[in-house]
Parts: C-alpha cells; sequence; structure tokens
C-alpha cells in the first residue's frame, strides 16, 4: 500500500458517510475526509475522481483532491512553516505540514531555513508508510535547470538576480530560481553565507560553459567604495568630527574599528578628501 502514497491516482467512490468517503485506489480501499471535498464538487457513488495519497501522522493513507506542491515524482519549492529540532516544517499544499529531517538539513543551524524561506524538496516514503520532504540534490537540480546560452553572456554582465540557496558548501553557494536558472557564487564572493531556501539578490559576473550563472553578494568596486566612505563620515560625525586615523594607521586598528582593509579605508579617504569632506592635520582626520 505504501506504493501508493505520495502520487496521484484515479479512484472510484465507494461510499459516501456523513464524515468520510471510501474510495477504491487499484483494488486498494482508502478513506477520504468530506472536509476535503470542494463546495462546489459534487460527488456520486460510482463517479472517478482525481486523488493524491498521503499518510497520516501514523503513516496511514488518506486521500484528497488538493493538489500539493510536491510528489514523490515532482520537485516545487515549499514555503517553511516552522523549524525545530526535528527538522524544517513545511507547507506543500496538503491537510497537514510535511517535515525535511534535521539529518538532511545542513550541519549549521545558523543557516537552518526560517519561517517564510522556500526549500526545493520532493517527497520520499519510508517503508512505514511516513512521508518526509527531501532537498533537491545536484544531480536533480542538473536535470531540471535550463541552461543559458554563453553566446548572451553580455546580456546577464552585472544583471540582479534573485534566487534561493539549494545546496550550501565551504567552497560556496549553489542556487536555484522560478526562471529554473542555475546559479554558483564562490566563497570569496560573499562576506556571510544565506540560509538554505532564503530569497536573496546577486550581481551576475558570468556565464560558464554549462549554461550556469556565476555570481557575487559583493558590490562593484565604487559601490564599496561609497559605503566604506559612509561608514567613515558616521564615524567621524558621532566623534565630534575627528578621528586618530588616517592613511599610515595600522592595518588592524582599521579592521577592529571600522571593518574594512587598510586598502578600503585608504580609497575611501581619497573619495572624502576629494570631495573636500575631509581634511588631514597631525597624522589626524578632521570633518570640514
Amino acid at each position: 500500500m505504501t506504493e501508493l502514497i505520495g502520487q496521484f491516482h484515479e479512484a472510484t467512490v465507494e461510499a459516501i458517510e456523513t464524515s468520510s468517503i471510501t474510495l477504491t485506489v487499484e483494488n486498494t480501499q482508502i478513506k477520504m475526509n468530506q472536509s476535503e471535498i470542494d463546495e462546489k464538487q459534487h460527488i456520486n457513488v460510482g463517479d472517478t475522481i482525481e486523488v493524491f495519497v498521503y499518510s497520516s501522522r501514523k503513516g496511514e493513507p488518506f486521500a484528497t483532491t488538493l493538489k500539493p506542491y510536491v510528489t514523490t515524482e515532482y520537485y516545487s519549492y515549499a514555503p517553511v512553516i516552522t523549524t525545530s529540532m526535528d527538522g524544517a516544517h513545511v507547507d506543500i499544499g496538503l491537510p497537514r505540514e510535511i517535515i525535511v529531517p534535521w539529518q538532511d538539513l545542513p550541519r549549521l543551524k545558523d543557516v537552518w531555513p526560517q519561517q517564510g524561506d522556500e526549500i526545493l524538496i520532493t517527497l520520499r516514503v519510508e517503508s512505514d508508510g511516513m512521508m518526509y520532504g527531501r532537498l533537491a540534490s545536484e544531480t536533480i537540480v542538473s536535470e531540471i535547470f535550463e541552461p543559458i546560452d554563453k553566446s548572451k553572456e553580455s546580456e546577464f554582465q552585472s544583471k540582479r538576480i534573485k534566487a534561493r540557496p539549494y545546496r550550501l558548501l565551504k567552497v560556496g553557494t549553489f542556487l536555484f530560481n522560478d526562471d529554473k536558472q542555475k546559479c554558483f557564487i564562490h566563497e570569496t564572493e560573499r562576506e556571510e553565507e544565506p540560509r538554505l531556501g532564503e530569497e536573496v539578490e546577486f550581481r551576475v559576473i558570468g556565464i560558464n560553459e554549462h549554461g550556469e550563472i556565476n555570481g557575487s553578494f559583493l558590490p562593484l568596486a565604487h559601490e564599496k567604495m561609497d559605503d566604506d566612505a559612509e561608514v567613515i563620515l558616521d564615524y567621524l560625525k558621532s566623534h565630534d568630527g575627528y578621528m586618530p586615523f588616517n592613511d599610515k594607521s595600522d592595518p588592524t586598528k582599521i579592521k577592529d574599528t571600522f571593518n574594512m582593509s587598510k586598502s578600503s579605508f585608504k580609497r575611501a579617504l581619497g573619495r572624502l578628501y576629494k570631495a573636500r569632506k575631509i581634511e588631514f592635520k597631525h597624522d589626524q582626520t578632521f570633518l570640514k
């Protein structure tokens, strides 16, 4: 009977009772709650209807006319309802939520999906009839994504794209989106790792030979410089227009104070100086 779970089937209506309906699915009798019938749907004994067979929390098969986002044969995004020590509880459009077990999630809980994130999954059914969510593998994503022609690389260059991570590794972040674009962001192109299933936006930096997007979470150099300059200005404004730093200051002290490298600090100082927003006196920096 477990082979019926997680899939759509044609079912024959055998009996209609006050709270439930008895169906026959491939010579197996399965119950369906009356509450799962659409008010506009009129069902009579002998009718043939399409149903989805799912398992209860005890592993017992039930039928529904609802159409879930995913099946054992189909992958899609499922919104996360909540997470617990057991894993991520997701909504797949059924009367009950499905859990993606903690064993299938990243080792670091900091990058586990949160409520509102959406993770790319399918369904798997255990021998006892229990139904779980299963994360899309690299093999599956490689089969379902739509490659981008390398000749269109210039059209995508620096374009901003939204996607959701489906695989998180030390080497980088693997992402997929509704346009079936497969993306990769190397660890050197991110300042922090996003959560699994979190919607993120990044900048396209290239298309590889497989038609996959290479991206970056980091801003362009001039954007970064503007951000760094703002950090320095904010510091000066909150310290009476003065700071004991200049372009010769110790790199460690610069990093500890401004969270930027010395080279970035020097570029930002130069930008502010040219804009006549700061001046240097006695190895110190002042607002003008």
